[in-house]
């Protein structure tokens, strides 16, 4: 995959102006400011901390990752609109008729076993596009160990609507490591 190179921000031209800082909290910083930490600073510093995270011993990058989702899974749960009063066949239906970029999925339930395939959209070049918001935004470049936050954020959503917490998450295989689609495994406690 190419590398993007990034341009470097452009300084407001406040700063430029006066060459001093004017506030010292962020509700005084000035609006473009505030729009260059947004769009350039979060960006690169997400990249920067990702690309540190992927080089640490398996266990570490993966604690780091799970982390990451338990962060964004709230958000995503919300957004996908899942309600602990589905039935399990309402739950699977909805999941599976969710439109791209959160769906469809297809999911195989076997007791406190749930196996989980995102069946990614594809680009205008015919590529699979990633779930992850920060890849769909450019934010980061994505890579196959990414998709542990992936499975995690998935394994949210069982668990928002079972209520039932997991008790293991498993990563199969992703469209970042060369499959057409996007796996996991989530066990709930019985």
């Amino acid at each position: 995959m190419a590398k993007k190179t990034r341009k470097k921000a452009a300084v407001p031209e406040t700063l430029q102006e006066t060459g001093e800082f004017s506030y010292s909290t962020a509700g005084d910083m000035p609006a473009e400011i505030k729009d260059m930490v947004y769009k350039e600073w979060l960006p690169r510093v997400v990249a920067g901390l990702l690309k540190g995270v992927r080089a640490l011993p398996p266990k570490h990058r993966n604690n780091v990752l799970r982390e990451m989702s338990n962060a964004c899974a709230p958000m995503a749960v919300q957004v996908c609109g899942i309600k602990p009063e589905m039935t399990r066949s309402e739950y699977i239906k909805h999941m599976t008729n969710l439109p791209a970029p959160l769906g469809p999925r297809s999911i195989t339930w076997i007791k406190d076993l749930v196996e989980v395939s995102y069946i990614p959209p594809k680009d205008k070049r015919g590529r699979p596009v990633c779930q992850c918001p920060m890849v769909m935004l450019g934010m980061i470049e994505p890579f196959p160990e990414l998709c542990i936050c992936g499975a995690h954020t998935g394994a949210a959503f069982i668990e928002a609507y079972t209520q039932k917490p997991r008790t293991k998450v498993e990563s199969i295989g992703s469209i970042h490591s060369g499959l057409p689609y996007c796996q996991y495994k989530v066990w709930l406690k019985p």
